[in-house]
């Protein structure tokens, strides 16, 4: 064998190995957007409960914003001191 015959023969598994490793991956992605599609998951998801309309208007957003704990006035419930009012009875902190 000569020198191209080598090169071509290096060349061609290399080529082999590349198509069947993106092969592998399309068949493995095809399988994720099949399973996403029908709703199967391995495990429960550990996604945040959503709050309450209510709360998303009453959350303050600012990047400086001590972040504590206060007690409702009117029902004692404790809250996240980012809200504007009680989110058990609707009181207003001020």
């Amino acid at each position: 064998m000569n020198d191209n015959t080598n090169l071509f023969i290096v060349i061609s598994v290399a080529n082999l190995i590349a198509t069947t490793t993106l092969l592998v991956c399309v068949v493995l992605l095809m399988l994720e957007i099949r399973k996403n599609k029908t709703g199967e998951t391995k495990e429960p998801s550990k996604t945040k409960k959503k709050p309450k309309s209510f709360e998303f208007a009453n959350v303050i957003n600012r990047k400086n914003a001590v972040v504590g704990v206060v007690f409702c006035r009117n029902c004692g419930q404790e809250y996240d001191s980012t809200l504007f009012s009680c989110p058990n009875c609707k009181t207003h902190r001020n």
